[in-house]
């Protein structure tokens, strides 16, 4: 494979092996949605994430403010010398500002699937077999993602790519009776906050308690984190 780094070639190596002697009983994966199972770029350019596919039917207004947005949290979120409290509750300020401007520009349920339907998200080449080597073998395959989870359960529903054993753990909305976004269902998650503490209370958790080995997929540093909180033996 080309473009593939291993900084410590015999201790991958000797992961490898143990994941393999265990076997698949003993395995599941973790993974980051955005621009990790979705490309990064597409004809050289930046791919469409679960937060910006709005773009795509709330128009300039809507663009303009994002970018506003993103220009005063962005470098927050990838200065590692700032002060770790400081930066997390920085994310936590973003994504609050994010979604309270998707209320005000009234974004609601048939919207989401209107852009889906667009084919606004595309995943990478090889991921619908992953899902499905992952279905067939009974693996728990966790997408732990600090992006939209309605647009996630909505675009692999449309691809016939959500099984049993997929279990999406992101912001999902809640919707008032003219199916308008109220909020997010639960606690924000956000760049900063991803792990699997985040697992104690949802019922996932139990399928991966005898599940020892972990396969973590992500795009950025801090995705290195989602496995943190629950002991893995790899």
């Amino acid at each position: 494979m080309k473009n593939l780094h291993i900084p410590n070639l015999e201790q991958f190596n000797t992961k490898l092996q143990q994941i393999r002697d265990a076997g698949i009983s003993k395995l599941h994966f973790i993974s980051d949605f955005d621009r990790t199972l979705t490309g990064k770029t597409k004809e050289g350019k930046a791919t469409t994430t679960s937060w910006a596919i709005f773009t795509s039917e709330l128009g300039q207004e809507y663009t303009i403010a994002r970018q506003v947005l993103f220009d005063q949290y962005f470098p927050i979120e990838n200065d590692p010398t700032l002060d770790p409290a400081y930066r997390f509750e920085q994310m936590s300020e973003w994504w609050k500002k994010h979604l309270d401007l998707l209320i005000d520009l009234h974004v609601n349920q048939k919207m989401i699937e209107r852009i889906i339907k667009n084919e606004q998200i595309e995943l990478r080449e090889g991921v619908p077999y992953l899902f499905d080597f992952a279905s067939k073998n009974n693996i728990p395959f966790l997408i732990f993602s600090a992006g939209i989870g309605d647009a996630i359960l909505t675009h692999l529903k449309m691809k016939k790519l959500k099984t049993d054993n997929i279990h999406i753990l992101s912001n999902f909305f809640t919707f008032n009776e003219n199916g308008n976004i109220t909020g997010f269902q639960k606690e924000t998650i956000h760049t900063l906050n991803k792990n699997e503490v985040q697992l104690k209370n949802e019922p996932y958790l139990n399928q991966i308690l005898e599940r020892p080995n972990c396969i973590l997929l992500g795009d950025a540093i801090n995705d290195a984190q989602m496995a943190n909180g629950i002991p893995h033996a790899v």
